[in-house]
């Protein structure tokens, strides 16, 4: 698990990428550089639980399959453990759109997608705004 900031001192909003593709994980952490998020990554669910033990995104942009705790366990176990951020399913699966909706994403970025769109609906979810 790695993280980057800004700067630590800053009260930014922390954004979680869970994806076991470290070349998606970073793209959009370059895609999120130059703005205000302190972004976290995660490269399955089991990190991304531990992650939540510490940190508190307001966003988590998460891949379906990965393996160790794939997308749909990764929710059942944080909402059990009553975490609720804001989740944008990363799928190149062609049910992705599906997947989000029952696991009650708040948006859906299929891949591959561009920088423009991953800073869009980062933006609009840590505004409190559909994308």
């Amino acid at each position: 698990m790695y993280g980057m900031t800004h700067d630590e001192s800053a009260a930014v909003p922390t954004v979680l990428v869970v994806d076991d593709d470290t070349g998606i994980r970073a793209l959009i952490r370059a895609a999120l550089w130059e703005d205000p998020y302190q972004v976290i990554e995660a490269a399955n669910g089991e990190e991304a639980l531990a992650a939540l033990e510490t940190q508190h995104p307001v966003v988590i942009l998460l891949d379906l399959g990965m393996p160790i705790l794939d997308g749909p366990e990764f929710v059942k176990a944080a909402h059990q453990r009553g975490v609720t951020p804001k989740i944008c399913v990363v799928s190149s699966e062609p049910t992705g759109r599906a997947a989000a909706s029952q696991l009650g994403a708040a948006a859906f970025l299929p891949k591959p997608f561009t920088i423009a769109e991953v800073r869009a609906v980062v933006a609009s979810l840590v505004a409190g705004t559909e994308p």
